[in-house]
């Protein structure tokens, strides 16, 4: 018995370029939320110190947040990998992927 195929195929790079976008589009918003006060003319390493210490918990965030993403996009190009043919539920699980997990 033959299984029916979806017509609708499109390349597997679409599908990886989508997710790379999503993902530099999230982690540039990440970026964007830092905060970092205004430079002062005579900055000496005290005061640099005493910045970055004042923003650590800001830069623990980002750097968890960052790293949580890169783990994610890292898992889905392996993923990819072993992908051969694609079709319309697969660009949706990409799209979606939380609710095909429950």
């Amino acid at each position: 018995m033959k299984t029916k195929e979806s017509p609708f195929i499109t390349s597997k790079s679409r599908i990886e370029a989508l997710t790379d976008g999503v993902y530099a589009i999230a982690m540039t918003f990440l970026a964007l939320n830092l905060i970092i006060p205004e430079l002062i003319e005579e900055m000496d390493e005290v005061r640099i110190g005493e910045i970055l210490s004042g923003m650590m918990l800001q830069l623990d965030e980002y750097i968890l947040s960052f790293m949580l993403l890169a783990i994610f996009w890292i898992t889905q190009n392996e993923q990819m990998h072993y992908i051969k043919k694609t079709d319309r539920s697969l660009i949706w699980i990409q799209i979606f992927p939380s609710s095909s997990s429950s």
